[in-house]
């Protein structure tokens, strides 16, 4: 028996909706207002850096539900490490705290820092930058609101980070200990990490940090995450620290956030 007409009809709508929903997943053109915050699965390599995309909040009715971001943002996923950091600078001096090729540079500014994300924009598809206050403890919460990315647990944090209780008093290989849920490492101790934003007070909207300021400003930075010498208090997601621009030291690194241009 020949199928009816309207049966054919059926088909072809059923197809066409499939194809359609399938396009766009392949090609990344998804609804951003209808996703959960996280990583949308997006990754980009440039010069040995890995980028996770990150989601903002879940949007409802066209604006962010709950605090953090209003756009969608990349992040490294691990602390620029000596081997990275020396394809931009090969005259830069590698601490004795943290000298292997996989351990995390140090000893570099906040002048220097945003110097290698420039680097790196001319070498992708993507504007590289320092991260906001915000994006920094968005990701490092990963959906946490808790003291760590895994809960308020402190027994919990040496499967985590690199601190003073476990460090032996110098800087380890990135990644090698646990990420967090959304596969970022190192956001809780191992080295500091700048951040774009002028130091200013703890903001009173509670879970968010200040916006980003004038970045042409010579004045004091906040950078974040606690490092091998810092306390597990000091590792906290949401703990701070100013910094002068000119400062560097050998618990001092960064990791590189980026938007699409």
């Amino acid at each position: 028996m020949r199928p009816s007409r309207t049966r054919h009809l059926l088909d072809g709508l059923v197809v066409g909706v499939l194809l359609l929903v399938g396009g766009l997943l392949l090609s990344g053109f998804l609804v951003r207002g209808a996703v959960t915050a996280g990583p949308s699965g997006h990754r980009i390599e440039i010069k040995g850096v890995t980028f996770i995309e990150i989601l903002p909040a879940e949007r409802r009715g066209g604006r962010p539900d709950g605090p953090g971001p209003d756009a969608p943002f990349w992040i490294a996923e691990t602390e620029v490490t000596n081997a990275q950091y020396e394809q931009f600078d090969r005259r830069h001096r590698r601490s004795r705290l943290s000298g292997g090729d996989d351990d995390p540079v140090v000893n570099v500014d906040w002048y220097e820092a945003r110097g290698y994300c420039s680097w790196l924009s001319l070498h992708g598809g993507l504007k590289v930058r320092l991260p906001t206050e915000e994006e920094w403890e968005f990701a490092c919460r990963a959906g946490s609101d808790g003291a760590y990315c895994f809960g308020d647990d402190r027994d919990r944090l040496g499967g985590h980070a690199w601190y003073l209780v476990n460090s032996r008093a110098r800087a380890h290989p990135v990644k090698s200990r646990r990420p967090n849920a959304w596969g970022l490492f190192d956001m809780h101790g191992n080295v500091l990490e700048w951040c774009e934003d002028i130091w200013s007070p703890r903001p009173t909207v509670p879970g968010l940090t200040e916006k980003v300021g004038d970045a042409s400003s010579l004045t004091a930075r906040v950078v974040r995450g606690g490092g091998w010498l810092y306390s597990a208090e000091h590792c906290q997601s949401s703990y701070r620290v100013r910094m002068d621009t000119l400062v560097w030291g050998p618990s001092l690194g960064f990791r590189p956030a980026a938007s699409a241009r």
